[in-house]
């Protein structure tokens, strides 16, 4: 349907969803969601298969690699095997900075304070929810480079939900985070 209304309308596919997407930010802070799945990793404006590898030396033949603290991790080639808890090793949170790197490239940016809105599977979140928080805000600011770009980030808090009703996609996550902040912003000026 989208498709038909694309070619119908003289919209390039990239261009229409580029330019549609409403961005929330809350006081000068973007809200990015992040679905952190098994299978991919999924944004907003990108989907890319969940997949890191790390080398101590620039990879040869790609440039979509990140570079971060003295290593090199080539994201999205392969497919990273089943770990139940996420915040076992660094990959996740390598796999979130190259999505942060990529939403903020798709909006002309490259510094930036970001809420991280994050989903886990429903079967995971409740056990995981606080200790995929703290993983996520592991460093407040990251300085990095993705795709030869360097990247500087503020990362000033984190709400992990569940994948599931409208929550299902990375945006949907946004607009929750965004809603929840605007309520407790209401209810602080009532106060």
């Amino acid at each position: 349907m989208a498709d038909n209304f694309i070619k119908n309308n003289n919209y390039e596919r990239e261009d229409f969803f580029m330019t549609k997407i409403r961005d929330y930010n809350m006081n000068g802070t973007i809200i990015l969601g992040v679905d952190v799945g098994y299978g991919n990793y999924k944004t907003a404006r990108c989907c890319f298969p969940t997949s890191v590898s790390r080398s101590d030396q620039p990879p040869v033949f790609t440039r979509n690699y990140l570079e971060y603290e003295g290593g090199y991790y080539t994201i999205g080639e392969g497919h990273k095997d089943f770990v139940a808890e996420k915040s076992m090793d660094d990959d996740n949170y390598i796999l979130t900075l190259a999505a942060i790197a990529k939403e903020l490239k798709a909006r002309g940016l490259s510094a930036a304070k970001i809420h991280l809105a994050v989903g886990l599977p429903l079967k995971w979140v409740q056990a995981q929810r606080d200790s995929f928080r703290e993983y996520m805000m592991q460093n407040r600011h990251v300085d990095y480079k993705y795709a030869g770009k360097r990247y500087a980030v503020d990362i000033v808090d984190c709400n992990v939900t569940f994948n599931h009703d409208i929550r299902a996609n990375a945006k949907g996550y946004e607009y929750f985070c965004y809603m929840k902040l605007r309520r407790q912003k209401v209810m602080a000026s009532a106060g």
